[in-house]
């Protein structure tokens, strides 16, 4: 089967972290500029790899960020 998406913060490769918006229980509902699925992304290249997650080299292919390069750490989750 597939595995379950999940993923870090997005980072862009050449801009440095983005910071996400810090929330509070006030706070409207914020939808983020990034996809928040693997459809979202071309993963062109695996970048690294660790106990609980791979990093891949990817591409946006939707939204307003669509052509940025990103690193995604994709999590392993258990079954």
């Amino acid at each position: 089967g597939s595995k379950p998406f999940a993923h870090s913060l997005t980072t862009p490769m050449a801009d440095g972290p983005v910071a996400a918006p810090a929330l509070d229980a006030a706070s409207p509902f914020v939808p983020s500029e990034w996809p928040n699925s693997s459809d979202g992304y071309e993963f062109t290249q695996r970048i690294g790899h660790g106990a609980f997650a791979t990093v891949h080299k990817a591409v946006v292919k939707t939204g307003p960020k669509a052509h940025s390069e990103v690193a995604v750490k994709v999590i392993e989750l258990e079954e």
